[in-house]
């Protein structure tokens, strides 16, 4: 399995089937959990899982937080990107070949999962950690994404006035329209508007940016965004 795609779907797949193999509802978790939205720190952890001491109030306080990271190759792993570990455990996921170019780089307290059948074992345990962020913080930004992906998604079309919930977006020149094989990241809100599809599932959207942004000393007034990114805006 080469391609990246293919490889972060697979490592996610396994990885919902290690935090919940059973689908029991006592299990809390969600995926693309954003936190400090909209500013230039934003960041999204990939899977987060909460897990109570027991269900009392005391017990519900000291419960722990569970953070996971998906990474698909060297470069990914290498990325400014995914490294958001803010929880009292932290993990990357990777395939074996992975692990064994990149052990030496890994941060002292972050553990590591691993393909084994369908699922996933633990390569190299995490040490807890003190997180920096408060409980009522962090079950709230679960139980937004969450509720995200539990709500029936909204079919946006051609005209809609959007805001990007995301702060790493593709670009496209504004010249000849040519896809850009990069990213960038975007320190504040934008809003735009909807101004064409790139597929037949409508779920990459073409941006038309109400105020361009500078890019390489150049002005880019269009971007594209997965509709799983967006906001509709009234």
């Amino acid at each position: 399995m080469s391609n990246r795609k293919e490889i972060t779907t697979d490592l996610s797949k396994r990885l919902e089937r290690y935090i919940n193999p059973h689908n029991d509802p006592r299990i809390y978790s969600a995926k693309e959990v954003t936190f400090d939205y909209g500013t230039s720190s934003q960041i999204r952890v990939d899977y987060m899982k909460f897990k109570p001491k027991n269900n009392t109030i005391s017990g519900i306080e000291k419960g722990c937080f569970y953070c996971y990271e998906i990474k698909s190759c060297v470069e990914d792993f290498n990325s400014k990107n995914g490294h958001n570990f803010i929880g009292d455990y932290n993990y990357y996921v990777m395939n074996r070949e992975l692990y064994e170019k990149i052990k030496y780089k890994l941060p002292y307290f972050v553990g590591v999962l691993v393909p084994i059948d369908d699922t996933l074992e633990i390569k190299r345990k995490p040490k807890q950690t003190d997180r920096k962020r408060p409980i009522y913080e962090m079950l709230l930004m679960m139980f937004r994404s969450a509720n995200r992906d539990n709500l029936k998604p909204y079919k946006f079309k051609v005209g809609d006035k959007v805001s990007i919930n995301d702060n790493q977006i593709n670009i496209r020149n504004c010249g000849d329209f040519r896809i850009v094989s990069e990213s960038i990241t975007i320190e504040q809100p934008m809003i735009g508007i909807v101004s064409s599809f790139l597929n037949d599932e409508c779920n990459i959207a073409q941006i038309k940016l109400d105020n361009p942004i500078t890019h390489n000393n150049g002005d880019i007034s269009n971007v594209l965004v997965h509709t799983n990114d967006l906001l509709y805006e009234e």
